[in-house]
This record gives structure tokens, sequence and C-alpha cells, in this order.
């Protein structure tokens, strides 16, 4: 039988251990949550390896792709809200072959629809014939640099009563905005750090 002095140890004892317990219960959801939330990496050997890694946690197919220069960044970084407009992957290539990580993604994806970014020196002419033989529909949006490849972008992406503003000439900037940018539909127009470039003030002129 349990004297006044050991009840008192005892129920002490039952609390120390309700104490424990109910911090266990409120720590680790925390932990599982962290772990399942943070410890992942989308990575391939290459540029162009983890760009097709990203598409495949993404999508399981898609009508559309985004093709982009992986020697760049500009084009790219502009056509984060296009490819959200369409619901579509960013794939990278080499200007002069189509990666053959990205070709075989497309295959995975079934896509139908592909939008090139960048003129031809950015994605050859033989890269577009490549796709179209293949039997895809292939358009390009491009300027005479990665100014104008904004703007048309941001053409293309349709009417919208905010622009993104960013160098050009770097990218640390336009790629902390981009994710933002998309998924508002903002276009990311690019610009020189010290002057606006015509195409860019003629854009604005002609938008409210």
């Amino acid at each position: 039988m349990l004297t006044i002095r050991g009840t008192i140890m005892y129920k002490k004892f039952l609390s120390i251990i309700a104490i424990f317990i109910l911090s266990i219960l409120l720590i680790l959801p925390n932990q599982i949550v962290n772990a399942a939330s943070f410890n992942q990496r989308l990575a391939g050997q290459t540029r162009y390896e983890t760009a097709t890694k990203i598409a495949q946690e993404g999508w399981t197919s898609s009508n559309y792709a985004v093709v982009a220069s992986g020697e760049g960044f500009a084009d790219a970084l502009s056509a984060a809200p296009l490819a959200k407009k369409y619901n579509a992957p960013i794939l990278l290539t080499n200007s002069k072959k189509l990666d053959p990580k990205a070709n075989a993604e497309l295959d995975r994806l079934n896509v139908k629809n592909i939008i090139l970014v960048g003129g031809t020196n950015a994605i050859s002419n033989n890269i577009e014939s490549y796709l179209e033989n293949k039997g895809l529909n292939c358009t390009r949006i491009s300027g005479n640099d990665r100014y104008e490849t904004s703007i048309a972008i941001a053409e293309e992406i349709g009417s919208a009563d905010k622009i993104v503003v960013a160098t050009g000439e770097n990218f640390p900037d336009a790629l902390s905005i981009a994710s933002y940018a998309a998924k508002s539909q903002i276009p990311i127009i690019l610009t020189q750090n010290n002057n606006i470039p015509k195409s860019v003030e003629h854009y604005l002129a002609n938008k409210k």
C-alpha cells in the first residue's frame, strides 16, 4: 500500500511521463514534415538532365513544353510565366542539337506542342526541323536579343496590369522573382543596367 509520500512521488512520476509523451507528440510531427518537405533533391549530371528531373517530378503528361537554351539564362527565366500559362515544363537544350534527355522527356510526356524560346543562335533551325519531323507543332518566340525576346514572351502571355523589370545582364534578380511572376502571370521584362532598350521603351509606351 502506497504511503502519502509514495503517492505524491508516483503522481509526480506520471506527470513527468505525460509531459515527456506530449513533448514527443508535439515534436515528432514537425520533424516528419520537415524531413518529407525539404529533404529532397532534384538533380542530374548536367543542367539538361536536372531540367528533365524537374519535369518528371511535376508532370506525368503535358500537351505543351517550353524548350529554351541551357547555354544562357535569359530566355528560360523570361519564359517562366509563359510556361505557367500553358502548364508546361521548361526543358533545356544546347543550341545545335536537341539534348537527348530533353528529347526523351518530350516522348515520355507525349508532348504535342513545342514553344521554342529564343532565336536560331539560341536554338538552331536544325532542332526546330527535327521536332517538326517528329510530328510536333513548333512555335518560336524570339527577338533580335534577350530584351526583344522578353517582350515577345510578354506579348504571348497577354494583357497584364503589372510587369516585372529586371536586369538582363545577370541572372539572380530575374531568377528570384521568376516563381512569383509565373504564379501571378506577370511578364518579366529584361533591361540593361543603365539603359532602357528601345524595344522595352516601345512596349511600355503602348501598355497601360
